[in-house]
């Protein structure tokens, strides 16, 4: 049920079988922009809620990205504040064995 990438295809389209959803690869851009992103949730906010196959939800996947933040700090924060208003509770869900949001990223 949780890896059946092709149920959840009909909730939100082209999930690719690693389970990335379009917001993911979004997430994961080089310099992520706020507009694509907002623009994408308005049409699919369900996406927000997606975990890859390695249970990531789109939020993991930008704080995992490799940008540096330093540099994009307001595009930074406007994507958090979006992905948060359609999906306040990705900020209590633990990824990559243990790691939580933003505190693990601070370390």
């Amino acid at each position: 049920e949780a890896n059946d990438f092709q149920d959840r295809s009909n909730i939100i389209p082209n999930v690719d079988p690693s389970g990335l959803s379009p917001l993911h690869r979004l997430c994961a851009k080089e310099a992520p922009s706020s507009k694509e992103i907002n623009k994408y949730l308005v049409a699919h906010p369900k996406s927000a809620r997606l975990e890859d196959s390695a249970g990531h939800l789109p939020l993991h996947t930008l704080l995992k990205n490799a940008w540096p933040v330093q540099l994009y700090y307001d595009e930074m924060e406007k994507i958090v504040q979006v992905l948060l208003s359609v999906y306040p509770n990705a900020i209590l869900r633990q990824y990559d064995g243990g790691r939580w949001p933003f505190i693990s990223n601070i370390a």
